[in-house]
């Protein structure tokens, strides 16, 4: 056996390295972006009355995670601090 040996990399392999990472960086813009509205509910809420529904269905998973699992001490505290913002 040699030591010097390189692993082997398949195109397979580098497509489900790059579609893999685009899915977290897509959850974590995902996760992020609500903090602005979430700041927005709270200081201008005649602005989100029109889509509110709209609004609860695209974070529903969120918000499910949210209830359901250690994370939600530490969204809670991300939208706060986006609340505390001057808007």
């Amino acid at each position: 056996m040699s030591k010097n040996r390189k692993p082997v990399v398949t195109f397979a392999s580098k497509i489900f390295f790059r579609l893999s990472s685009l899915l977290f960086f897509l959850i974590v813009i995902y996760v992020l972006i609500s903090g602005p509205i979430f700041a927005i509910a709270v200081h201008h809420p005649e602005l989100i009355v029109v889509i509110e529904d709209e609004i609860f269905a695209f974070y529903a998973p969120l918000i499910w995670v949210a209830q359901n699992t250690f994370v939600g001490p530490l969204l809670r505290a991300y939208l706060d601090l986006w609340a505390g913002l001057p808007f």
